[in-house]
Parts: structure tokens; C-alpha cells; sequence
């Protein structure tokens, strides 16, 4: 069984620094996020909007509420179910996407999707647009990655990456001056899982479906100040 991976996506400039991905794509603490759905199915639309607003809610409104601006072509987060794979601009890095254009996708996400499909995928990608990078593992987390296997996974469909993209998105270490200072969180919602496959000495994690307390904690520290 293939697994599915998201990508995040910020300025080639920015790819590096995780960190300065996370801060310098910080929307401004009074700044009112808008969705517009470009295409796709109503009812997802609703369950989306829905899922989206816990980042807001969750955090006792340290995040506005997101408001629905349906056809806005220049709306903070716009959204679209036809292009390949989920992905998202990370933070403000969305304003580099011309007007129109998704910024947001949900390729994996069909009428019919379970509840806690659609929660997983929707909690992470708003993670990603609220600024947010991939939870790595612990600094003194040593994996045994196998790169031929995972190479060869995430280049084949449902994925499609290029190994530019895997190894910007798995493989690639963080340095401790590049992690913004917070504990590791093994249950955020910003963590991928992987399989056993992917290892050589055949150790995986799962999936995380809900917002963590170190999720909620972490995006109070970002825009409470």
C-alpha cells in the first residue's frame, strides 16, 4: 500500500530555513485570513471551512476566525480539489501565487471521504498556511532512513515528487540552528507518518489526526505576542 505525503511550499530562497521559513512567513497578528474555494464539491467546501476554524477556536482566537469569501480570486488561502496530491504555500509565502491561483490543494479529498480523512488532511494544510513547517523527528532521533526505497515510493503515483522534493521534504536533516526552539512534538498534526519499509532496521510511525497541545501551544507562541 502506498502512503500519502503533502508538500510544503515556500520560496526556493527560504527552502533551507526551516526556521526562517516559520518566522519570516508569520502573518501579521491583526491579519483576517480568507478562503475561497475555487472549484469542488459544496459539501466539502462546508466540511473544510468547518475544520479549518479549530486552528482559531482551539486556540482560544489567537487566530481570527477564517471568513469565506466564495470566487474571490484574491483571497488570503484559495483552494482547489483538481490539481495533483495536498499541498500548501507555507504563511505568506502564499502571496507570491498570482491571483487565481490555488494556493491550497486537496487532490486526495472526494465526496464520501471519511470524517477522519478529511480531518487530517485539513488541519495539516491550514497548519502549512498558517506558517507552519513538517514536525521533524527529534534532533537525537536517529532514523535509518533506506533512501532507495523511499526515492522510489514518493516519485510513483499518488505521490509524483521529484527526488528534489523528497529529500527537501524527508530526507534532509535539521541542524539545531535551524529548528525553531520548541520540544519535539511526536503528536502534532504537522508530523508525517512513515512506514516500516522506509527504515532498514523496519521502524515506522502513524498517523496524527488532531491538533496536538504542542500545536495549540506552539501557534499561541507565534501570533499571542
Amino acid at each position: 500500500m502506498s502512503i500519502e505525503w503533502c508538500v510544503e511550499l515556500a520560496p526556493a530562497t527560504k527552502e533551507r530555513s526551516r526556521s526562517g521559513v516559520l518566522a519570516a512567513t508569520k502573518w501579521p497578528p491583526t491579519a483576517v485570513l480568507t478562503i475561497s474555494f475555487l472549484d469542488g464539491d459544496n459539501g466539502l467546501h462546508r466540511d473544510v471551512f468547518q475544520i479549518a476554524n479549530e486552528w482559531s477556536t482551539r486556540t482560544g482566537g489567537i487566530i481570527h476566525p477564517f471568513e469565506w469569501t466564495q470566487g474571490d480570486p484574491r483571497a488570503t488561502v484559495r483552494i482547489s480539489f483538481k490539481r495533483h496530491g495536498c499541498w500548501s504555500w507555507v504563511g505568506t509565502s502564499s502571496r507570491e501565487v498570482p491571483d487565481g491561483e490555488p494556493t491550497m490543494n486537496f487532490g486526495w479529498l472526494k465526496p464520501g471521504a471519511s470524517d477522519a480523512e478529511i480531518r487530517e488532511v485539513v488541519l495539516h494544510e491550514f497548519g502549512h498556511a498558517l506558517g507552519l513547517v513538517h514536525e521533524p523527528p527529534a534532533l537525537d532521533e536517529r532514523i535509518a532512513w533506506d533512501e532507495e526505497a523511499i526515492i522510489r515510493e514518493l516519485e510513483a503515483l499518488p505521490n509524483g515528487w521529484s527526488e528534489d522534493d523528497i529529500r527537501r521534504n524527508v530526507l534532509t536533516p535539521y541542524e539545531r540552528r535551524e529548528v525553531y526552539p520548541t520540544s519535539h512534538d511526536p503528536k502534532s498534526i504537522m508530523r508525517h507518518p512513515f512506514p516500516a519499509r522506509w527504515t532498514k532496521d523496519g521502524r515506522g510511525s502513524t498517523n496524527n489526526g488532531e491538533l496536538s497541545e504542542g500545536d495549540i501551544a506552539l501557534i499561541t507562541t507565534l501570533y499571542g505576542r
